[in-house]
């Protein structure tokens, strides 16, 4: 075989590296139905620049980047734009099509052949390079991957002739699609060398490459270009993405590698069903749990003690998130959104619009694929603080789901187009998989709520028979403070006794126990002497002067004390002498 056909790829580097490319990237997000020839060409801006337009028309047909009949561009085309695949990518996917014959029956690919020839430069421990007069007498004249032996190699480099160049009329477009890809780089004395970054993945393609049939003229789309037969995407995610360490974050195909790789994982992940009854709710744990209490009563404490038993200590799988009055179901749940991305080519930061899911769409999506593996895992959602937001507008149709018969949403809900797309994207499938969602048995929501705060939202009935409600009472694992003393005066005094005695004489003024104080009001590690003083009066102080004892300030504090400032000030000259005698009373019966 005396050359590698080559037609009108001849023009593959002219064209792609051309604003052409791009412009067609560009009409692939509009939703056009049909262009006549001569609209595509005015569109390109081709006419001013080629005698003959429609021939490049009839090149960008053959390689699958516009249909045949409409003109409008391929799926195949809006397939590459989807993944961002870069020039290179696309010059790399043409020539790996590219047969050494017209014929397209022909099992010999040049760039497969030239892969094999630089795998065997590697085993060998040769330097990694081929010389143009190498491929005129040597690769290019075999008939068959199998004569591209190590033989055949040794006595390439042993007759090696450097200076005057053999006749080819197609080698140097070839040399040139080569070095386009980025793959390999050439010099001035017509060697063309392999740069050492990607010697894992040419070693990849001589192995596998055989089996490869990029027919990138088809348009069956996503699920054509994911086909045994046909498609880099099957090619690129079979490939030990992994294990190749040197496609690093800059690499000029990490990114869409990277996209083919979870391409295939969702494809993968598709072929077995969403299995939303995984028994793991067979727990002593509740999956719908609202711990409420008094503040300081170490719901938070409590609930990450019952996190660590439920997933174990150490597990990622959970998500925390906090209410507050501006929270919304955008947040929570997810909502389309602009977002900045950066372009590579214009090296700039960009906004597009994409579907943003909030930490339950997130949780929810970890445990649907969880339960899709031969071992799925329990995933948890954390909310402190649920009522400081307004549940029913926050978790809107969602909290439907929270009614759940053996661990799973009795009743489903309808999903949006976007939600529906974020599905599809995160675990694969179609979008008729997604059309209604349920929880599955395997993901937990817990919650803690405060109903002492100031300002927070009601919970309706509907809302609250869907929850498990947890008490936690006013001395709740009170013996974790036990030993916590402060001195006062020369004597010493346990932080739960003088808790114990403010709370004491709080009730006797009929006020409710949820506004009480709990063991944890005051951080443990604050009980000391060098710090108790200033927390005492910032947080206990200040609590019982705004919140718990606003309408009771005179029989709590002597003298009629009604400023806050004059209360601190009365505590940093007498400390606890400030309270009412009652409690001062208290404080010593705990005492003894």
């Amino acid at each position: 075989m005396a050359n590698w056909y080559i037609d009108r790829s001849r023009n593959i580097s002219s064209i792609l590296q051309s604003n052409y490319f791009h412009k067609l990237c560009d009409l692939a997000t509009k939703e056009v139905n049909n262009y006549s020839s001569r609209e595509l060409i005015d569109l390109l801006g081709i006419a001013e620049d080629m005698k003959n337009p429609n021939a490049l028309l009839t090149f960008l047909r053959d390689i699958g980047l516009i249909n045949a009949n409409t003109n409008i561009p391929s799926n195949f085309l809006k397939v590459c734009v989807k993944s961002k695949c870069t020039t290179e990518e696309m010059i790399l996917m043409m020539i790996l099509k590219k047969n050494s014959e017209k014929n397209e029956k022909s099992t010999i690919k040049p760039f497969i052949m030239l892969c094999k020839a630089f795998s065997i430069l590697n085993k060998n421990k040769y330097e990694l390079k081929i010389h143009w007069n190498d491929c005129v007498n040597y690769i290019m004249k075999c008939d068959n991957y199998e004569q591209l032996d190590d033989s055949l190699i040794e006595e390439m480099l042993s007759n090696r002739v450097v200076g005057k160049l053999e006749e080819s009329a197609v080698l140097d477009i070839w040399f040139n699609a080569f070095c386009d890809t980025k793959l390999f780089e050439k010099d001035k004395y017509k060697f063309i060398k392999l740069k050492e970054e990607y010697i894992d993945l040419i070693e990849y393609f001589a192995d596998e490459g055989e089996k490869l049939k990029c027919n990138l003229t088809r348009e069956d789309g996503l699920k054509q270009m994911s086909d045994s037969t046909y498609g880099l995407y099957t090619m690129i995610s079979n490939a030990p993405i992994r294990s190749i360490k040197v496609i690093p974050d800059d690499s000029h195909y990490f990114s869409y590698f990277k996209f083919a790789e979870e391409f295939k994982s969702k494809e993968q992940t598709m072929k077995k069903k969403i299995n939303y009854k995984t028994g793991l709710n067979e727990t002593k744990f509740k999956q719908n749990i609202i711990l409420f209490g008094a503040p300081g009563t170490g719901k938070s404490y409590q609930l990450n003690n019952n996190k660590d038993e439920l997933l174990g200590i150490g597990s990622n799988n959970y998500e925390r998130v906090t209410f507050h009055p501006d929270y919304s179901y955008a947040n929570f749940v997810g909502c389309y959104k602009p977002v900045s991305i950066y372009n590579k080519e214009s090296k700039k930061k960009e906004i597009e619009y994409k579907y943003v899911p909030g930490p339950f769409m997130r949780t929810l999506v970890n445990a649907l694929r969880s339960t899709m593996s031969e071992q799925p895992e329990i995933y948890l959602l954390i909310i402190e603080e649920i009522n400081r937001a307004n549940v029913a507008a926050v978790f809107g149709d969602i909290f439907q789901l929270l009614d759940r018969k053996n661990g799973i949403s009795e009743y489903p809900i309808q999903t949006s187009e976007d939600m529906r797309q974020y599905l599809i994207d995160e675990l694969g499938g179609e979008i008729d998989d997604y059309k209604e969602i349920r929880l599955p048995d395997n993901m937990f929501i817990w919650a803690t709520m405060n109903s002492a705060d100031q300002g927070v939202f009601p919970m309706d009935t509907a809302f609250k028979r869907r929850w498990n409600f947890t008490y936690l009472g006013i001395n709740n694992n009170e013996e974790e403070i036990d030993d916590k003393f402060i001195t006062i005066d020369n004597d010493q005094f346990k932080w739960n006794d003088v808790r114990k005695a403010i709370n004491d004489y709080l009730s006797k003024m009929n006020i409710n126990e949820d506004k009480l104080m709990g063991p944890f009001f005051i951080n443990p590690k604050d009980i000391n002497d060098d710090n108790f003083d200033e927390v005492f009066k910032n947080k206990v102080l200040m609590y019982l002067f705004e919140d718990a004892g606003k309408q009771r300030r005179s029989k709590l504090f002597k003298n009629n004390m009604n400023i806050y400032s004059e209360i601190c000030k009365g505590y940093d000259k007498n400390k606890f002498e400030i309270f009412a005698d009652e409690i001062l009373q208290s404080i010593d019966d705990y005492q003894k």
